[in-house]
């Protein structure tokens, strides 16, 4: 997938979603939400899950029903992943001493179930609350930068190559920070008497880079690297040397968000 700009990209979905509830208003057959909530990361760095991991996130996704249970929506989240080998229990992930940060920003377009669909679906909202559990799945679309606390300052990741990845024989080469993802999740929508809602959910992301942490392969040689990429790279002192294990490449990352907003049900 080619790089793209996550900024433009969030303009125009913005428009896109401006656009479509304006035609789903008159159709009566649409949904809004603004959602915040937290990412979670699962990756070589993260052994179990903290409150310390716990980093902002927020979405907005607007729905269009093709019948009373089923819809499709688009979907725009900004978040943060996070973690750090200071805070694990693992002797060896302590003494590897890495950590990282990475703002994400994901578009996605997918396709929601209602279990308990609203039998008043296209004629008119009662005026009483309807629950229903939900199911969905999608595609998307993220793009990444993993970043490192180094002398008070947040730096980039990747243009460093901490695993050599710049250097010739290298088996990946320089990662991209753009790749896609798998969504699927669960979640809770509570329409109180008339339009507006409570929406709630969890979705699981599986990707198809090991490189969300920057932490794959093995330690390259640091006298091969510049200022400060050697200091980045390794953080162990001499425990871990050149070619000693640095992560686990058979193990792609993968991370989830959860979440829980506001919504609009369009039409009367």
């Amino acid at each position: 997938m080619s790089k793209f700009n996550s900024s433009k990209g969030l303009s125009l979905l913005l428009l896109f979603m401006v656009a479509m509830a304006t035609i789903l208003h008159a159709q009566r057959k649409g949904y809004v939400t603004a959602s915040i909530g937290t990412g979670i990361y699962f990756g070589d760095l993260s052994d179990q899950w903290r409150t310390t991991d716990i980093l902002p996130a927020g979405s907005i996704q607007l729905g269009w029903y093709v019948n009373r249970a089923v819809s499709f929506r688009g979907v725009i989240t900004q978040g943060t992943l996070g973690a750090s080998d200071s805070r694990s229990l693992n002797e060896a992930r302590n003494s590897r001493n890495l950590s990282f940060r990475s703002p994400l920003t994901e578009l996605q377009l997918g396709v929601v179930y209602e279990l308990f669909p609203d039998k008043t679906f296209h004629i008119r909202w009662k005026r009483n609350i309807h629950v229903s559990p939900l199911m969905f799945a999608g595609l998307a679309g993220f793009h990444f930068n993993p970043q490192a606390l180094y002398q008070g300052e947040w730096v980039a990741l990747q243009p460093l190559g901490t695993e050599g990845q710049y250097l010739a024989g290298h088996p990946d080469g320089p990662y991209r920070l753009t790749q896609i993802s798998f969504p699927v999740g669960v979640g809770l929508s509570v329409r109180f008497p008339g339009q507006i809602a409570l929406w709630a959910e969890i979705g699981y992301r599986k990707t198809l880079t090991d490189y969300l942490d920057d932490v794959s392969r093995s330690y390259p040689d640091p006298s091969l690297l510049g200022t400060p990429g050697a200091a980045l790279s390794n953080r162990s002192g001499d425990r871990f040397l050149t070619g000693a294990k640095r992560g686990n490449p058979g193990a792609k990352d993968n991370y989830a968000f959860l979440s829980v907003g506001i919504g609009y049900f369009l039409g009367q």
